[in-house]
């Protein structure tokens, strides 16, 4: 909170460790990435001011999906940095990239899918943009982002065709 503002085209980074409580047996697990990536999407939210005009006007801005690419493991106690960009916005979503790295060296990288919603409904991101006083226009949509949606819908379809089969093997008996 004390740390500077960012603007929206900014990167966040911080500074974390592996805590005993982050390991399965000597490795953090897959949990504790998911918490160290939304770590960064926080300290994001703080230092471009979205945090505080959300509890002002009781927004919330939950995870839709997330997508976690491991290389190398982190061990028990080692230091690391911790990244997270806006990759791009649409009218709906926000889409952040986190990177942990260890000596210069990706040990994960995730793509986030979030959005921003309140008792009016869903906030667009340009709406945001504008009441933060930040002046910004959409980017051009980055193939990472056009294969991420992509494998989204298989997945969506993937899982839909599997959940029939469920059920008509239920139903079955």
């Amino acid at each position: 909170m004390w740390r500077p503002k960012l603007g929206p085209d900014d990167t966040s980074v911080l500074t974390a460790r592996v805590w005993p409580t982050d390991v399965d047996v000597s490795v953090a697990n897959q949990s504790a990435y998911a918490v160290y990536f939304e770590m960064a999407r926080v300290d994001l939210q703080l230092r471009t001011g979205l945090a505080k005009l959300a509890a002002k006007r009781g927004w919330s801005a939950p995870l839709a999906s997330i997508n976690i690419q491991f290389r190398k493991p982190l061990k028990r106690f080692q230091k690391f940095k911790l990244s997270a960009r806006i990759a791009y916005w649409d009218d709906k979503w926000i889409y952040v990239e986190h990177r942990i790295a260890r000596h210069g060296k990706t040990i994960a990288t995730a793509l986030s899918k979030s959005l921003v919603i309140g008792r009016e409904g869903r906030i667009a991101p340009l709406k945001l943009a504008a009441e933060l006083g930040m002046s910004v226009a959409r980017p051009s949509m980055p193939p990472m982002i056009e294969t991420y949606l992509e494998a989204e819908r298989l997945m969506h379809e993937h899982v839909d065709a599997w959940s029939s089969t469920l059920d008509y093997l239920e139903s079955a008996g």
